[in-house]
């Protein structure tokens, strides 16, 4: 008899992700380590990588000599990342304000506001040009850096 069990989106994912090698994406030598998180820019990479049929189906991993490395970048990554957003937050602000200053109509605010947004979005995605994932620990290794800091001031 055969078992019809259906194996559950999760599971599936998870099956998914059993890889090759290990590779640390750091340094990019085989080794142990922690985990990168699978992001939906990993996953896209992934998926481009496989149309044209240059996967190599690798575990990418930090390894621990490199983690203090790999927080380095990942904290410059978010800092770009939220510093982008904020500039275009508070361009989009400024015009929004100096649009509805000038008078203009609706039409014209609205299409303002529109290539404005379009601008953010612009300026988001430019902060991907410095993108490093996250990995398994490295909200903790945050943390214990901070207190750290702390504890020395």
């Amino acid at each position: 008899m055969k078992k019809n069990a259906r194996k559950s989106g999760k599971e599936k994912r998870e099956e998914k992700i059993q890889r090759g090698k290990e590779i640390c994406i750091v340094c990019q030598k085989e080794k142990k380590g922690s985990p990168i998180k699978e992001d939906f820019v990993i996953n896209s990479i992934r998926k481009v990588k496989k149309f044209f049929k240059v996967s190599t189906g690798n575990k990418l991993v930090v390894c621990d000599e490199c983690k203090d490395a790999a927080q380095k970048k990942r904290q410059s990554f978010e800092k770009t990342f939220f510093t982008y957003l904020g500039i275009g937050a508070i361009i989009l602000a400024v015009m929004i304000i100096f649009s509805l200053a000038s008078g203009g109509n609706i039409g014209q605010i609205l299409t303002s506001i529109l290539i404005l947004l379009i601008l953010v979005a612009l300026l988001a995605a430019l902060s991907f040009l410095n993108y490093f994932p996250s990995y398994q620990g490295y909200e903790a290794a945050k943390k214990e850096k901070k207190e750290e800091k702390k504890a020395k001031k």
